[in-house]
């Protein structure tokens, strides 16, 4: 099964667990004031480290919230 890695520059939560759903959410700025899109699950997490997520993506995407 292909997986993702995700990296970060800095530290990531440490609250994180192997198993944990990752979502998504672009964001638009309208006025001063950033607003969250649609929020899509990428997967579930299978490895961490400090600065990477490793994840299983789903294979179609999947919207959980369209606001």
């Amino acid at each position: 099964m292909p997986t993702t890695t995700l990296t970060f520059p800095n530290d990531i939560n440490v609250s994180v667990q192997i198993g944990d759903i990752i979502y998504y959410s672009p964001t638009t700025t309208i006025g001063t004031h950033n607003t969250a899109g649609t929020v899509v699950e990428l997967g579930y997490v299978i490895q961490k480290t400090r600065q990477k997520w490793t994840l299983y993506p789903w294979t179609s995407r999947r919207v959980v919230n369209n606001l």
